[in-house]
């Protein structure tokens, strides 16, 4: 019902917003940035043919609800407000955004709003739906709400995010498009005079119009799609509905950039750019290194190219958690059953190393180091030396060794120079036979050297 209005990936939340709708009870939505709160309830509302305002609760003041006291109301010894656009007293749905950052000057006059339809005891009589929306609590800045508050909303709704969501809604979200969405994206120009430089910019801006809705463009577009958002989540790197909009339309028109400087369709730099300039990890502290990120875009264009899926056993979050539990339970554990275990570190370690996947092949080599590191690790000796085997190899090719990768991803190798310097010591113990003084001495130097 919800994709009728441009909504679209709700499926699994519908009856729960649907049951405020017919109940007219207040409705609390909680999701991150980009989930499509407020365009949820823009569409509603003109689905409903309502009159609709969306207040911030973190700015919002008493006099943006209520208006201005009308002087001429307090000649006669009453108190009218004057209304205007943003005033609550005609309003048929609201939204009440950010509610759990709401000024504390505030907080009783939405509890108001939200329990009675009222402000200051005067009913807001056109007043039918309250929706309310708030981040996680995990978001700076955001408040417990106060227990009162929460039990005023009939039905309590998390939205659902892009990792949960099939493919084929992840291209519907991508594709759909709102009013503040690319405004001037279909409007071409024809403005420009004698000025080269302003003719030169209306002619590339017409040439990536005239183009945008290219058929095969729009696929590749979609393909692109699909590999970033499964390489971001593969990633532990978060992604929301309007980011992957944003992402689906400047993919199309920065391919279209560079086809028009270049004179050819270039697959790869489309997506560099496109991920380089599209992504909101640098802004603040979380960031993402040059090289992590060319990395990440080679991965999406191979899968573009070639149509398979990356998908691994683990990813870089699950890599971490499932080694840290490992180390913490072995000891009660069976020590066949820890060999299976460990067996698939080292799968996933050859996998990653064949796709040449640097982002799992560095998280599960950590993860293989962790596991040497520990000294009375319940495995089978074969599984240890399997375990050493490939993480020696590793750091035997440059510049793909260990360094390498934890230098890429800024994680600090001070804790692991000892643990390096201990394996090394092994490592070199069972490769004696194999090397003279000479090579080992310079094996030792070369690997040193990276640490």
């Amino acid at each position: 019902m919800f994709e009728e209005i441009g909504i679209y990936g709700y499926n699994s939340i519908e009856i729960g917003i649907l049951c405020g709708i017919v109940s007219g009870d207040p409705v609390l939505l909680i999701g991150a940035h980009g989930s499509a709160k407020t365009a949820l309830c823009e569409n509603l509302a003109t689905a409903l043919h309502m009159k609709y305002h969306a207040y911030d609760a973190s700015r919002a003041m008493f006099e943006d609800i209520v208006g201005f006291p009308d002087p001429e109301s307090v000649k006669n010894g009453i108190i009218d407000y004057i209304k205007t656009p943003m005033t609550i007293w005609d309003k048929e749905f609201v939204l009440i955004d950010e509610i759990s950052r709401a000024q504390v000057s505030m907080q009783n006059k939405w509890l108001e709003v939200i329990r009675s339809r009222k402000v200051m005891g005067v009913r807001i009589d056109p007043l039918k739906y309250v929706f309310a929306a708030m981040n996680p609590l995990s978001y700076a800045g955001a408040e417990p709400l106060d227990e009162a508050l929460i039990g005023r909303f009939g039905t309590i709704i998390r939205m659902p995010s892009i990792e949960t969501l099939d493919d084929s809604v992840i291209l519907k979200i991508a594709r759909a498009k709102n009013n503040d969405d690319a405004k001037l994206l279909t409007e071409k120009r024809t403005n420009a005079k004698n000025h080269s430089t302003k003719k030169n910019i209306e002619e590339t801006i017409n040439y990536v119009i005239e183009r945008f809705e290219n058929e095969n463009l729009t696929k590749r577009a979609e393909n692109f799609i699909i590999s970033a958002k499964d390489t971001l989540i593969e990633d532990n790197l978060q992604i929301d509905g309007r980011r992957l909009g944003m992402l689906f339309r400047n993919y199309k028109i920065m391919s279209l950039l560079i086809e028009q400087k270049l004179g050819v369709k270039e697959e790869r730099e489309g997506v560099l750019e496109t991920m380089r300039f599209s992504l909101p990890y640098n802004v603040n502290e979380s960031k993402i290194s040059d090289t992590k990120l060319k990395a990440m875009s080679e991965k999406i264009a191979e899968s573009m190219k070639t149509g398979v899926k990356r998908k691994f056993v683990f990813n870089s979050k699950t890599i971490k958690d499932t080694s840290e539990k490992f180390i913490r339970e072995n000891s009660k554990r069976e020590r066949p059953e820890n060999d299976k275990t460990v067996q698939k570190f080292i799968e996933e370690f050859k996998t990653a190393k064949e796709r040449k996947d640097i982002t799992i092949l560095a998280e599960v080599s950590r993860a293989i180091l962790n596991l040497i590191e520990q000294k009375n690790l319940n495995i089978s000796c074969t599984m240890h030396e399997l375990l050493m085997d490939s993480i020696y190899e590793l750091m035997l090719e440059p510049p793909n060794g260990f360094c390498y990768f934890y230098n890429t991803y800024c994680i600090d190798t001070k804790d692991w120079k000892r643990v390096m310097s201990e394996f090394l010591c092994e490592s070199l113990k069972r490769q004696g036979e194999k090397l003279d003084v000479i090579e080992r001495d310079a094996l030792i130097k070369e690997i040193e050297s990276t640490l």
